[in-house]
């Protein structure tokens, strides 16, 4: 759907449990204040959802050094271990990978993840990238069952070679 396609669309009004589509975005940053280009993308993204009548909440899963309190959601995940950030810094290009490892491997973080995705209670979780994927995977075993939207805009392998 394009930009202008969405702006247009009638809102989504009824789903199988009677009410707007509850959307529960998943990415590696905080889409607060928008400052790169995939949080200017999401948030895009988000609003158009939101213009389509759906009920959006986002969850951004990050290291605390990546972005200040000021530009972070009330429902962000936040990573503040030293440990992290030295397994972060040892592959840094593979550190989106790093986050969800290091994430599922703690199991207060675990759950505050999870607990926070299912608060929301969402119809639809629309993945930003693939590097969340297990997270979803395992909430799964945790009852968390919802139709996923896989999105990406980047093609990060050319530059991991």
């Amino acid at each position: 759907m394009t930009f202008a396609a969405a702006q247009s669309t009638p809102p989504i009004r009824v789903t199988p449990r009677g009410g707007p589509l509850r959307v529960l975005v998943l990415s590696q940053y905080p889409i607060k204040t928008p400052m790169h280009g995939g949080q200017v993308r999401l948030r895009a993204v988000t609003d158009a959802l939101r213009r389509c009548g759906c009920e959006v909440e986002t969850i951004g899963i990050f290291p605390d050094f990546a972005f200040p309190p000021e530009q972070r959601g009330a429902l962000d995940v936040v990573i503040a271990s030293n440990a992290f950030n030295d397994a972060y810094f040892a592959e840094p290009l593979f550190g989106d990978l790093a986050i969800t490892s290091f994430l599922l491997s703690r199991p207060a973080l675990r759950d505050m993840a999870f607990s926070r995705i299912a608060s929301f209670s969402p119809d639809v979780i629309w993945l930003e990238h693939p590097f969340l994927y297990p997270l979803v995977e395992e909430a799964r075993s945790y009852g968390i069952t919802t139709k996923l939207v896989y999105s990406s805009a980047n093609d990060e392998s050319a530059l991991k070679r």
